[in-house]
């Protein structure tokens, strides 16, 4: 093909070529005209601009947990305890009084004897729940069982260390408060020295082997302490003490001498 030809045949093919680029591309505004429409139409939707100033939120201090106060336990005050009662019947062995020859059986306390002995000395039990008191009530059912009927038995009405006071009854109707000092001796030559007879009295009494309800009742005074005695419901006596405080309990005043004792009763008196 000549140069001319040739010429000619690519003239024509870029003129059908435009041709078709023209015809492929759709009428319309141009990418630069489309992006400045969006852009006004923005912002005309977007609300106009105000000169008042946002405010800033201002952060808002958590109030403080309020305080517990911690409460404080309950003070605890023990209830005093009331006096003390005590009511024993010797149907059992409450192990209350104890002594060498303390035995209980058939329902009552049997006591004694003690084998005979140059001791002028008193064979006693004591009380073991009852309280060292001062002031109380107390009674006994005594009964001579064998031995020596010319001897005494009966309360323990104050004991300290072996010195006591007591009252014996007999079976000759007669009872008496005797004192006896432990540090005087208890010896048969010492007798005078150690006890203080109060005297054998008679009043309300039964005789022998009959049974004798005892009851006593020890209350402070001024100047010392007042003994009130009640034999049987039948006869009763006043006698003044020394003023002092012990231990209570049951007694027989001397050797060869056995004793039964039954419905001993106890009530501690307080102010």
């Amino acid at each position: 093909m000549s140069i001319k030809k040739f010429v000619l045949v690519m003239a024509i093919l870029v003129a059908l070529t435009g041709c078709q680029l023209v015809n492929i591309t759709p009428a319309g505004p141009s990418p630069k005209d489309l992006a400045a429409t969006m852009v006004a139409q923005t912002e005309a939707a977007m609300p106009a601009a105000s000169n008042t100033p946002v405010p800033v939120p201002t952060a808002t201090d958590t109030p403080n947990p309020p305080t517990i106060t911690p409460t404080s336990a309950p003070t605890l005050t023990p209830t005093p305890a009331g006096p003390v009662v005590i009511s024993d019947d010797f149907s059992s062995d409450a192990g209350r009084f104890k002594c060498d020859l303390c035995v209980i059986k058939d329902g009552v306390l049997h006591m004694g004897p003690w084998p005979a002995s140059d001791s002028v000395k008193a064979y006693y039990a004591i009380c073991t729940d009852c309280p060292i008191v001062t002031d109380y009530k107390m009674t006994v059912d005594a009964t001579f069982a064998e031995g020596a009927s010319d001897r005494g038995f009966g309360l323990l009405l104050r004991e300290n260390d072996g010195t006591f006071i007591d009252l014996e009854i007999a079976t000759w109707q007669v009872y008496g408060v005797w004192h006896f000092d432990a540090t005087k001796g208890n010896s048969w030559s010492a007798w005078d020295k150690s006890y203080t007879p109060g005297g054998w009295v008679m009043g309300g009494l039964k005789a022998g082997r009959q049974t004798n309800h005892i009851e006593v009742s020890m209350k402070s005074t001024e100047s010392g302490s007042t003994l009130y005695i009640n034999m049987n419901n039948r006869a009763k006596r006043t006698i003044e003490l020394p003023s002092g405080k012990g231990q209570v309990g049951l007694i027989i005043g001397m050797h060869s001498l056995g004793v039964t004792f039954d419905n001993f009763t106890f009530e501690e008196i307080r102010p």
